[in-house]
């Protein structure tokens, strides 16, 4: 299946997920993110607020800053680019481009990020990630390689095999409500432990 029918696919059976299981899903991810043993020594956490449909991040976004990690959260500032900036606090979120919801201002988080909790459509066991197709992740990670990539989801948004790029960026692990999938070479794609 090439990538537009599998997005398409994708986002469909996002939509046909029970409000009750979005719920409880992301309550099982969030609390799965936080047990993390890199999440003690994080000190800079980058998260995307979730969209009405993507996995919700309010409370993972609430429980990081409740222990004092500095939260960046993404914005996107024209047709390439993505930015990292410090999360102002509800009160300073908008509603952007692609209906995302971002800061309003345009700080940029300095030094470097030590996590990236990152969106997709789907991710495959061996860290691979379709997202929406505007490659700004992708991009991303290619300028913060030294940045340890979660991917979190729905269940029904891991699947055996996904169709990759070259230029596509893999996941350190996958988070869905079942558990962590950690993938140790993410760049080859050999091998991957569930």
């Amino acid at each position: 299946m090439n990538k537009l029918a599998l997005r398409k696919a994708l986002k469909k059976a996002r939509a046909e997920i029970p409000d009750l299981n979005r719920e409880a899903e992301a309550r099982a991810v969030t609390n799965i993110v936080l047990r993390q043993p890199e999440l003690a020594s994080a000190r800079k956490v980058f998260c995307y607020l979730s969209s009405p449909l993507e996995l919700a991040t309010d409370d993972l976004v609430n429980a990081l800053l409740s222990r004092d990690i500095e939260v960046a959260v993404p914005l996107v500032v024209d047709q390439t680019t993505m930015l990292a900036v410090r999360f102002p606090g509800w009160d300073g979120i908008e509603t952007g481009a692609f209906d995302i919801r971002q800061p309003r201002h345009r700080t940029p988080i300095l030094g470097g990020i030590d996590l990236a909790i990152t969106p997709a459509l789907g991710f495959s066991g061996n860290g691979g990630r379709i997202g929406y197709g505007g490659g700004y992740y992708d991009r991303w990670f290619a300028e913060h390689d030294a940045c340890l990539r979660f991917g979190i989801a729905y269940t029904c948004q891991l699947l055996d095999a996904l169709p990759l790029d070259a230029h596509d960026k893999r996941m350190h692990r996958i988070i869905t409500a079942a558990g962590a999938i950690e993938c140790p070479d993410p760049d080859e794609g050999l091998h991957c432990t569930r």
